[in-house]
């Protein structure tokens, strides 16, 4: 049973242009799920706008769609929708939607459950990430899940759930990163890029505090 209403999908189907965001310093669940997104809008023959004011945080950058990512205070353009995932509280944005008459209607898609309901349609579940809610939307969609897409969602569902240790893990969210796995995702690949790869300067930082601290011993 899908956690998404089937209006929800309705009102999202009938635009032709969306904007897809979420909130500001956005983890591995806002990204993949925005990513995630626009790739199944593009597919159903859409035209999607993924907008990260700040950019993509260096351990998403490589996740299938992050390079088209559109940044700065400007999404550009006139849009039917505006898709906006994990944050049902408007003030956690990076930065203010359009106005109205370039952005409606506003849908948002979460599971915080935050109590500051806004936009057009607000769904708020008790699920593990809002990548699981993608992936229920993508059911009532008519899309079909692909290896890109299933990465975004297993990123949004490992990171969110800490690697599958918090509370709302369950069954089902296992058996959704099976299903994951078996349109070809690779564990240890997402594992490398959000978890192991340092860039220079960190690694520079470390090495001094480590010299620091052996010159105390």
């Amino acid at each position: 049973m899908s956690l998404v209403p089937a209006s929800f999908a309705d009102r999202l189907a009938a635009a032709r242009r969306v904007l897809v965001t979420a909130h500001r310093s956005p983890d591995g669940d806002a990204v993949g799920s925005s990513l995630a997104s626009c790739h199944m809008i593009r597919a159903l023959g859409r035209e999607a706008v993924a907008w990260i004011p700040g950019g993509v945080p260096r351990p998403y950058r490589f996740l299938p769609g992050a390079g088209s990512v559109r940044t700065g205070k400007d999404p550009g353009g006139r849009f039917d929708a505006t898709l906006v995932l994990d944050t049902s509280d408007p003030d956690l944005l990076d930065a203010p939607l359009p106005p109205a008459d370039l952005r409606w209607p506003v849908l948002v898609l979460d599971h915080h459950l935050s109590g500051k309901g806004w936009g057009d349609v607000v769904v708020c579940a008790a699920a593990a990430a809002t990548g699981q809610l993608v992936w229920d939307l993508a059911g009532l969609l008519g899309f079909d899940p692909d290896l890109d897409f299933a990465t975004c969602v297993y990123t949004a569902l490992v990171t969110d759930t800490g690697m599958f240790r918090y509370d709302l893990t369950t069954p089902g969210t296992h058996a959704l990163a099976a299903r994951c796995l078996e349109l070809g995702v690779k564990p240890w690949v997402v594992a490398r890029h959000v978890w192991e790869e340092y860039p220079e300067s960190y690694l520079r930082l470390w090495s001094d505090l480590l010299a620091t601290l052996e010159g105390d011993m």
